[in-house]
Order: structure tokens, then C-alpha cells, then sequence
């Protein structure tokens, strides 16, 4: 479970930082809304998010120019969001999952049961 929330965590700060985030940040998915299919994408999402995010660190450590380390979050960024967008949430809604995920054990567990699949 300590690696699912660190896997989570990782995920959440990357996606964090694109810039639909601060939007809604305090929205909450309903108990309606967080459906098994919204879990299955977020569970999608995050393991895309974590994979850019470590080829990003990657690529940024051969960088030498603040110009293009910017040049490389911004498209970093672009691409993580169409890859949760991709699975049919928006940024924000993703980000909403992993809060309640937090909180809630139920939840952690539905979203690692998805990522052990």
C-alpha cells in the first residue's frame, strides 16, 4: 500500500503542475460520479502520468539549458495531459480522484487492485 500512495503521489505532484490544476482544486468526485470506470481510467492515467514523468526526469538531467528544460516540462506537461484526457477524465477530475484517494482505503484499494491487473 506505502508504494501505491508513493506511486500516487508521484503522479499527483506531476500532474499538479499543468496548468488546468488550479482550476477547481478543491472539487470532489460524488459517490455517483466515482464510478469503477472513473477508478479504472484514473488507475490508466496514473500509470502513464508516473512513466512521463520518469522519462522526463531522465531527459532533464542531460539538459544544461534553463530554456530548454522549460521547453521540455511545458511539452512534458501538454503530454500528460492528453494522456489523462485520453482515458476519458479531465486533469481536474483526475486530481480529484487521487485527493479522495488519500483519505479514503476503500478507494486505495479499488485504484491498486486496477494497477495489479
Amino acid at each position: 500500500m506505502k508504494r501505491l500512495l508513493a506511486t500516487l503521489s508521484f503522479a499527483f505532484v506531476v500532474a499538479a503542475s499543468l496548468p488546468s490544476f488550479a482550476a477547481n482544486e478543491t472539487n470532489e468526485l460524488s459517490a455517483d460520479q466515482l464510478t469503477d470506470q472513473v477508478i479504472s481510467s484514473y488507475a490508466e492515467a496514473a500509470e502513464q502520468v508516473v512513466s512521463m514523468s520518469k522519462d522526463y526526469q531522465s531527459k532533464l538531467e542531460s539538459i544544461r539549458s534553463e530554456e530548454k528544460a522549460k521547453a521540455l516540462m511545458a511539452q512534458t506537461q501538454k503530454e500528460m495531459a492528453q494522456a489523462i484526457e485520453a482515458t476519458g477524465l479531465t486533469v481536474e477530475e483526475y486530481n480529484a480522484v487521487f485527493r479522495q484517494a488519500r483519505e479514503d482505503k476503500e478507494l486505495q484499494k479499488k485504484i491498486s487492485n486496477m494497477l495489479n491487473e
